[in-house]
Protein backbone atom coordinates (compact mmCIF):
# COMPACT_ATOMS: atom_id res chain seq x y z
CA UNK A 1 0.00 0.00 0.00
CA UNK A 2 1.13 3.32 -0.63
CA UNK A 3 0.36 6.87 0.87
CA UNK A 4 -0.23 9.89 -1.21
CA UNK A 5 2.44 11.73 -0.65
CA UNK A 6 4.87 8.87 -2.08
CA UNK A 7 3.66 9.56 -5.18
CA UNK A 8 5.24 13.59 -4.94
CA UNK A 9 8.57 13.68 -5.50
CA UNK A 10 9.39 9.86 -5.46
CA UNK A 11 10.46 9.14 -9.28
CA UNK A 12 7.19 8.47 -9.99
CA UNK A 13 5.34 9.00 -13.54
CA UNK A 14 4.76 12.95 -13.56
CA UNK A 15 1.05 12.18 -14.22
CA UNK A 16 0.59 9.99 -10.84
CA UNK A 17 2.80 12.88 -9.31
CA UNK A 18 0.04 15.74 -10.49
CA UNK A 19 -3.13 13.55 -9.79
CA UNK A 20 -1.60 12.86 -5.72
CA UNK A 21 -0.86 16.58 -5.60
CA UNK A 22 -4.68 17.16 -6.97
CA UNK A 23 -6.08 14.81 -4.53
CA UNK A 24 -3.86 16.34 -1.65
CA UNK A 25 -5.84 19.89 -2.37
CA UNK A 26 -9.27 18.10 -2.66
CA UNK A 27 -8.39 15.86 0.40
CA UNK A 28 -7.65 19.34 2.20
CA UNK A 29 -11.11 21.44 1.15
CA UNK A 30 -13.58 18.07 2.04
CA UNK A 31 -11.59 17.95 5.52
CA UNK A 32 -12.32 21.59 6.16
CA UNK A 33 -15.61 21.01 5.23
CA UNK A 34 -16.13 18.12 7.47
CA UNK A 35 -14.04 19.83 10.43
CA UNK A 36 -16.48 22.50 10.50
CA UNK A 37 -19.78 20.93 10.12
CA UNK A 38 -18.53 18.89 12.91
CA UNK A 39 -17.28 21.55 15.48
CA UNK A 40 -18.35 24.53 13.82
CA UNK A 41 -15.15 26.17 13.47
CA UNK A 42 -12.27 25.49 11.75
CA UNK A 43 -8.59 25.46 12.89
CA UNK A 44 -5.39 22.82 12.56
CA UNK A 45 -6.26 21.07 15.82
CA UNK A 46 -9.60 20.68 14.76
CA UNK A 47 -8.99 19.10 11.58
CA UNK A 48 -6.13 16.76 13.27
CA UNK A 49 -9.21 15.49 15.24
CA UNK A 50 -11.22 15.09 12.00
CA UNK A 51 -8.20 13.64 9.94
CA UNK A 52 -7.56 11.51 12.95
CA UNK A 53 -11.66 10.61 13.33
CA UNK A 54 -12.50 9.51 9.59
CA UNK A 55 -9.35 8.32 8.00
CA UNK A 56 -6.71 7.42 10.75
CA UNK A 57 -9.04 5.34 12.93
CA UNK A 58 -10.34 3.02 9.78
CA UNK A 59 -7.20 3.02 7.99
CA UNK A 60 -5.94 1.58 11.45
CA UNK A 61 -8.75 -1.29 11.79
CA UNK A 62 -8.23 -2.69 8.15
CA UNK A 63 -4.83 -2.22 7.41
CA UNK A 64 -3.39 -5.40 9.20
CA UNK A 65 -6.06 -7.43 7.56
CA UNK A 66 -5.26 -5.97 3.88
CA UNK A 67 -1.67 -6.38 4.33
CA UNK A 68 -2.38 -10.20 4.87
CA UNK A 69 -4.43 -10.28 1.73
CA UNK A 70 -8.03 -10.88 3.94
CA UNK A 71 -11.06 -9.10 3.94
CA UNK A 72 -11.15 -6.99 7.44
CA UNK A 73 -13.82 -8.85 9.64
CA UNK A 74 -17.21 -7.51 9.61
CA UNK A 75 -16.97 -6.57 13.68
CA UNK A 76 -14.26 -4.08 12.34
CA UNK A 77 -16.98 -1.90 11.32
CA UNK A 78 -18.41 -1.29 14.97
CA UNK A 79 -15.26 -1.12 16.57
CA UNK A 80 -14.20 2.01 14.12
CA UNK A 81 -17.37 3.48 14.66
CA UNK A 82 -17.09 3.36 17.92
CA UNK A 83 -13.59 4.95 18.23
CA UNK A 84 -14.66 7.87 15.72
CA UNK A 85 -17.23 8.62 17.34
CA UNK A 86 -15.64 8.35 20.85
CA UNK A 87 -12.42 10.63 19.57
CA UNK A 88 -15.38 13.52 18.11
CA UNK A 89 -16.73 14.24 21.59
CA UNK A 90 -13.32 13.66 23.13
CA UNK A 91 -12.82 16.33 21.22
CA UNK A 92 -15.82 18.26 21.21
CA UNK A 93 -15.33 17.88 25.16
CA UNK A 94 -12.03 19.00 25.30
CA UNK A 95 -11.20 21.43 22.74
CA UNK A 96 -10.68 25.31 23.56
CA UNK A 97 -10.24 28.30 21.21
CA UNK A 98 -6.79 29.57 20.98
CA UNK A 99 -6.45 32.52 22.79
CA UNK A 100 -5.27 35.40 20.13
CA UNK A 101 -2.97 37.74 20.76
Amino acid sequence: MHRREEFVGGGWPPDMEREARRLGKELDVVLDDITGRLFGEVSPTLKRSTRFAIIDIPYAGVRPHISRGEAPPPEIDNLVRAAAIASIRATRDTYTEPTRT
